[in-house]
C-alpha cells in the first residue's frame, strides 16, 4: 500500500492487521473487509527452562540518531524565512507524547496540513521522499521507543535490547545485546527476561510470541487513535501489564506470583484464539462459507 491511496485498491477480500485500519478503506474497495490480526506458532514459541537473567527485554530496531545534515534540511518557509527540520522536530516529538496527537489525520498518518496551520508556516512543495518518511514515521519510532525505555529504566536498568542501531544511542548502548532473527533464538532470548516490553498497544506478533512461551508482556498505554488489546479479548492486569507513558508514571515490578498468574492467563487465551491455525481457519471460513464472498 505504500504511497497508494486506499481507494485505488480492490480485492474480493481485504484483511487488515488492526480494527482501526478498516475505516481507511471505502466499502467499494472489496466485497468484504475485516480485521485479521497477526498470530503466533506455539511449536516454536514454547516454554523452556531458562534462567531469568534480565528484568526486561525489548526486541526491535531504532533509527540512527539525527545527524547535522538531516537536521539542516529545509522543510518549508515562513514569511520568506527558511524553516529547517531541526526547527520543527521538537514540536513533532512533543505531540507524540500526548494521548491524542493533534497532528494525526483520519488515516492515522501525520497531517502536514494540520501541523503547518498550527505553526503558521508552509511546507515546501514536493518534499523529498526520505524527508516525508522521517517526519511521518522515523520521528515516531525513535521518540516512542526511547521515551518508553527511559521510563522503564527508572524501575530497573537490567535490560536486554535486541535490534539494530541501539549501540549508536548513548542512553541504551550498554543494554544492546546484538541482533537475532532466528525464531528459536528469539524464543530463548525472550524467556531470559522476567518481562518482555512492547512500545505500543496493538496486537503485534511479538506480543503473542512472548505470551505463547509464558513470558509476561508490558505494553504502553493506548493512544486515542489506535487499537487496544481489549478488542482481541485481552484484559489489562489479567493477560498483560501496562505502563502509562503519557503521565510518565513509575512502573512497579510485580511479584513473582502476579507474573506467573498473568503468564498462565495469557498463554491460555493465545493457545485458544491466536495461533496461525486460527487465522487460516478464519480465511477458509470466509472463502467457502461467507454469503458475501460467494
Amino acid at each position: 500500500m505504500w504511497n497508494r491511496p486506499p481507494h485505488e485498491l480492490y480485492s474480493d477480500i481485504i484483511y487488515t492487521f488492526g480494527y482501526y485500519w478498516i475505516n481507511i478503506f471505502p466499502k467499494s474497495c472489496a466485497k468484504y473487509i475485516a480485521c485479521l490480526p497477526p498470530a503466533t506458532d506455539d511449536s516454536i514459541f514454547k516454554p523452556l527452562d531458562r534462567e531469568k537473567l534480565f528484568d526486561f527485554s525489548f526486541f526491535g530496531h531504532i533509527p540512527k540518531p539525527w545527524n547535522q545534515k538531516e537536521l539542516n534540511r529545509i522543510v518549508g518557509y515562513q514569511k520568506n524565512k527558511s524553516i529547517y527540520f531541526k526547527d520543527i522536530l521538537g514540536h513533532i516529538e512533543s505531540a507524540l507524547l500526548r494521548e491524542a496527537n493533534p497532528f494525526l489525520s483520519m488515516e492515522n498518518q501525520f497531517s502536514f496540513e494540520s501541523f503547518q496551520k498550527e505553526y503558521e508556516f508552509e511546507f515546501a512543495p514536493n518534499l523529498a521522499h526520505n524527508l516525508q518518511y522521517d517526519i511521518k514515521t522515523r520521528v515516531f519510532r525513535q521518540k516512542n521507543r526511547s521515551h518508553f525505555l527511559n521510563i522503564m529504566k527508572q524501575t530497573s536498568n537490567n535490560i536486554s535490547i535486541f535490534g539494530t542501531n541501539w549501540e549508536l544511542h548513548d542512553d541504551f548502548s550498554d543494554f544492546h545485546r546484538g541482533y537475532i532473527d532466528s525464531p528459536s533464538d528469539i524464543n530463548i532470548a525472550i524467556q531470559e527476561s522476567k518481562i518482555m516490553l512492547h512500545d505500543n498497544h496493538n496486537l503485534h506478533f511479538r506480543i503473542l510470541d512472548a505470551m505463547a512461551n509464558g513470558t509476561p508482556v508490558t505494553v504502553t498505554s493506548p493512544r486515542k487513535s489506535s487499537d487496544a488489546l481489549e478488542l482481541y479479548g485481552f484484559i489489562k492486569d489479567v493477560h498483560y501489564l501496562e505502563v502509562d507513558i503519557f503521565d510518565k508514571k513509575h512502573f512497579e515490578m510485580p511479584s513473582t506470583q502476579v507474573l506467573n498468574t498473568i503468564s498462565e492467563n495469557a498463554m491460555k487465551i493465545v493457545k485458544e484464539n491466536h495461533l496461525w491455525k486460527h487465522r487460516a481457519r478464519t480465511i477458509l471460513n470466509d472463502l467457502f462459507e461467507s454469503p458475501v464472498i460467494s
